[in-house]
């Protein structure tokens, strides 16, 4: 058998090798988006209790809005581990303002505004 002949199986082998863990990388992405999701759907949930509060205690709901926002859920969520202003991807929450209600969101794992994977939770308005 000649070097390249023994050296096919062995490429061949790798090749598969590589396709595998693409698919294992791709697994453990989608997995842990998954995870992420969860955890900002929490947060948000917990968020929107913290602004319900500050709304019955009158405050002005534009001050929701920009950076006032992260400051505001930094005083009202604490986190030893991370700053509780930023999503799961490391982006900051933010607070929208409906006719009908109040949206609080992340843009979830794709980063973009109003796409199928931002995460939110809304609160009526009264």
């Amino acid at each position: 058998m000649t070097d390249l002949s023994r050296l096919i199986p062995i490429a061949i082998s790798m090749g598969f090798t590589a396709t595998q863990a693409d698919e294992l990388q791709a697994f453990v992405d989608t997995s842990l988006d998954m995870t992420r999701v969860v955890s900002a759907k929490a947060e948000l949930t917990n968020l929107r209790s913290a602004v319900a509060f500050a709304l019955a205690a009158d405050r002005d709901p534009e001050t929701f809005v920009g950076s006032d926002f992260a400051d505001f859920i930094r005083e009202n969520l604490h986190s030893d581990t991370k700053d509780p202003s930023l999503d799961p991807w490391e982006e900051p929450y933010r607070f929208r303002i409906h006719r009908d209600e109040y949206e609080l969101f992340s843009l979830g794992p794709d980063g973009n505004a109003d796409t199928d994977d931002d995460v939110w939770v809304v609160l009526p308005r009264r």
